[in-house]
């Protein structure tokens, strides 16, 4: 039995991370004007920069992200980290548009076969639908653009079907898998990376081949070990 939230409220779990990690860092992060002076103070809010920016897709090129935390002004705008003047809008852009999605949601969730909507951060605030079945998802794009936010980019993804079959197939295959050493502790769905993810306990790269090899490019692949709990399809 599938337990997984409704994947139309995908994008608002996207939302809700955006501002997880801004107050994360708003708690953590040191003061423009009281920055971290020590070795070790300076490479820990280092990596905590370089984490924002990956989850959101922004430059995490090191000497880049070291010159803007010597500046001052990189924590202008009310930010926890450090951004150039074009990052800066970006977020702002991207904020703004959370306040612009529900005509586009509506529109999308009103559509034969609609399966999600989301804003992948690390695609750059790309704004993506998903499709169950085999409409053809350019058909859509044209009625759904005119809805999206200014200025947004919008993708639509039609692998739904074939997600689920994997996922189901998983749920066929699983103790065979057992059997062969490959021990799966959870496995689900996840429609914002298209891909079904896969938990292994010691996940290692021989294990890492072995699946990919049987099962293709559509899963991914994490370390579970027992007893792990999450938003998952079937738990083992």
């Amino acid at each position: 039995e599938r337990t997984g939230f409704p994947v139309e409220f995908l994008w608002r779990r996207a939302t809700a991370a955006l501002f997880a990690a801004l107050l994360t860092l708003t708690n953590t992060a040191v003061a423009s004007a009281e920055l971290p002076t020590t070795v070790g103070d300076l490479a820990a809010k280092l990596e905590d920069e370089l984490r924002f920016r990956r989850d959101f897709g922004l430059n995490t090129d090191r000497g880049l992200v070291r010159a803007l935390m010597a500046d001052p002004r990189a924590y202008a705008g009310g930010y926890p980290v450090a951004l150039s003047r074009d990052e800066r809008a970006e977020m702002d852009r991207r904020i703004a548009m959370e306040d612009q999605m529900d005509p586009l949601e509506g529109l999308a969730t009103s559509q034969p076969g609609f399966a999600g909507i989301w804003i992948d951060q690390r695609a750059g605030g790309v704004i993506k639908v998903a499709f169950a079945g085999d409409a053809p998802a350019d058909a859509r794009i044209g009625e759904l653009s005119a809805l999206a936010p200014a200025g947004a980019q919008l993708d639509t993804v039609n692998t739904l079907a074939e997600l689920e079959e994997l996922d189901d197939r998983l749920a066929d295959e699983v103790d065979d898998l057992d059997a062969a050493g490959i021990h799966v502790g959870h496995y689900f769905v996840d429609v914002t990376t298209n891909a079904v993810r896969i938990g292994v306990r010691d996940l290692n790269s021989d294990i890492t081949a072995r699946l990919i090899d049987r099962y293709g490019d559509i899963i991914t692949l994490e370390p579970s070990s027992p007893g792990t709990a999450g938003c998952a399809s079937r738990e083992n």
